[in-house]
């Protein structure tokens, strides 16, 4: 307890002296002391996750430690007693042996007490704020003189600067290490706290960290290199050990066959094709609205030339089906035109029926052959035969002095289906003269208009109304100059 108590005043002293004399440090070193704190909290956060995990490897009563060789100390943030091994080349994790927290919080309370004694307080003494302070004075006071008298040093009263405070961390170093060493009987290892110490320290730590989990769950841990390649190799291959791990547990197979986790990665892949053609369309979109833009604003500059070229366009369309250069009608195909059409399309077949006297009956029959010129104008000709119908007290028979000849007709539509008619009759028929019959040949010459009705998809029917203008009345081919015509067309 003696040098518990001097270790305790040398490090009160040192804090004193630190603390008066960090702040005139240079930054480079400042930087330094604060990278060697961090390092010492990691390292403890570190130890407190290997208790934490994994416990204490063993446990053994009090009594056993005492008969250990190594310096006993008492971790008061920890609640734990560490028991170092000797010192040796290389760094050894001490054994950390958890005791009752009665026995800790007495321990506690014996160096409690042994403080209060060093500064003249009664034993159980619990201090206040101004109590304290006055006790760190006092205690500062005593280790001072204390210092003084087993270092050899005297130590002023007044601020240190950072020679001073360097000079003086060396020394009381150095005393202090020899005070140990006699103590302990253990020759302690100089010590230096840079960069390359802390950087040692830390794979030591790792390495014996690696040495207590290999030894706790009895499975051999690779080196593992820290870079940016390193992870990444590392993050495949739990990837890849996890992926082998969960096809081998029991909950696995009620996923189902693996094929429902190829969907997950076909499901991936159609999730980026469906992005890449998102994308596609909203460029197309984007595309479109910019020419639907433009043509906007190109229209809105030239409508009157606009407006001329559909009016110009419109006339042509009523006239030509096809127009390959608006400026060379030549080659233009018009909607009536049947060019580079056959020629049963052109040609048009059927014929025309109608009553030419009643008193006797004359009937008119005239098969029709046409040929269209175009869509519109139609040219042809035409049979005649005219039978002539008596009635006699024998029945009814068809007269000997039949009409017959032949007749050209055109015709042209002229408003949907309505249509101007023309047609040139040369008939042969039988006249009476000085008591003889001879055939003689009349003309007629109709003119008149005619309209379509269509019966079927292959027919149609025709009503043309005509007048005769070379009728005779003493002596004509029909009673009456009004000439009525039905007719049929097969249609093709």
């Amino acid at each position: 307890m003696k040098y518990l108590l001097y270790i305790t005043l040398f490090l009160v002293a040192v804090n004193a002296a630190g603390a008066q004399s960090f702040d005139k440090l240079p930054e480079e070193y400042r930087q330094k002391i604060e990278k060697i704190k961090s390092k010492k909290r990691q390292l403890r956060k570190y130890e407190k996750y290997l208790r934490k995990t994994y416990g204490e490897k063993q446990s053994s009563s009090l009594d056993s430690l005492k008969n250990k060789p190594g310096n006993h100390s008492i971790d008061s943030s920890q609640k734990v007693i560490t028991v170092p091994g000797k010192v040796s080349d290389e760094v050894v994790s001490g054994q950390d042996i958890s005791l009752p927290e009665s026995t800790q919080r007495r321990l506690l309370d014996t160096v409690s007490d042994s403080l209060n004694r060093q500064v003249g307080l009664p034993p159980g003494f619990k201090a206040d704020s101004l109590t304290v302070k006055r006790a760190k004075d006092q205690l500062k006071a005593n280790s001072k003189t204390e210092l003084d008298k087993h270092a050899g040093i005297n130590l002023p009263g007044v601020s240190l600067d950072s020679t001073l405070t360097e000079t003086l961390g060396t020394e009381t170093k150095v005393r202090s290490k020899a005070l140990l060493e006699d103590e302990l009987e253990t020759d302690l290892p100089d010590v230096s706290l840079d960069s390359t110490l802390t950087d040692t320290i830390a794979k030591e730590v790792k390495i014996k960290s690696k040495e207590v989990l290999e030894d706790q769950t009895g499975v051999q841990i690779p080196d593992i290199s820290l870079d940016s390649a390193g992870r990444a190799n590392m993050t495949r291959q739990i990837e890849s050990e996890a992926g082998e791990i969960l096809k081998n547990t029991a909950g696995f197979d009620e996923l189902g066959d693996q094929g429902e986790l190829g969907k997950l990665e076909d499901y991936k892949s159609q999730l980026e094709n469906t992005q890449q053609e998102l994308k596609q369309a909203m460029a197309k979109r984007q595309l479109k609205e910019k020419m639907t833009s433009h043509a906007k604003e190109y229209i809105s500059k030239h409508a009157d030339k606009i407006q001329q070229v559909q009016s110009k366009m419109s006339d042509l369309k009523k006239k030509y089906s096809y127009v390959p250069n608006s400026n060379d009608l030549s080659t233009a195909k018009k909607r009536t035109s049947l060019k580079d059409e056959p020629l049963g399309k052109r040609l048009v077949l059927g014929g025309n029926f109608n009553v030419s006297r009643t008193n006797p009956i004359h009937i008119d029959l005239s098969p029709v052959v046409g040929y269209k010129i175009n869509k519109l104008f139609e040219v042809g000709v035409t049979g005649v035969y005219r039978a002539r119908v008596e009635g006699s007290k024998s029945g009814v028979g068809a007269s000997e002095k039949s009409v017959y000849g032949y007749s050209l007709f055109v015709n042209h539509m002229v408003f949907r289906n309505f249509f101007g008619y023309l047609e040139g009759e040369n008939l042969s028929r039988v006249i009476q003269e000085q008591d003889q019959e001879k055939r003689v040949w009349d003309q007629t010459l109709l003119l008149g208009i005619g309209r379509k009705f269509n019966v079927a998809k292959w027919l149609e029917m025709q009503a043309i109304i005509t007048y005769n203008f070379l009728h005779d009345n003493q002596n004509g081919v029909y009673d009456n100059p009004i000439v009525f015509k039905t007719g049929i067309r097969i249609k093709k």
